[in-house]
């Protein structure tokens, strides 16, 4: 199982505490992050929810099963460790 979580503030113009300040939006039943990205990346399809939703996206986190935390970054995913910031150039300079 992946658990996925969002930034809080996509234009990263303050950095964000991982996890601390991310919400927890979704456990995907899958060990692969590219599937969990995909199946929570809804690619110009909003769907029905009771609260606001958006889609997984760069600055985001798939926390891994086996403990490891991916940051999506412009193509593919960074390993970070938790209870840090996460800034604008960390998700931008890959």
């Amino acid at each position: 199982m992946i658990k996925v979580w969002h930034a809080p503030d996509l234009s990263f113009t303050e950095p964000a505490l991982y996890p601390a300040e991310y919400a927890l939006v979704a456990e995907v039943v899958s060990d692969e992050p590219d599937e969990a990205f995909g199946l929570t990346n809804h690619r110009g399809v909003t769907p029905t929810a009771w609260v606001p939703v958006r889609s997984t996206s760069v600055g985001d986190v798939l926390e891994l099963s086996d403990g490891r935390h991916l940051l999506i970054i412009g193509i593919g995913f960074t390993e970070i460790t938790p209870n840090k910031h996460v800034f604008r150039k960390t998700v931008t300079n890959f």
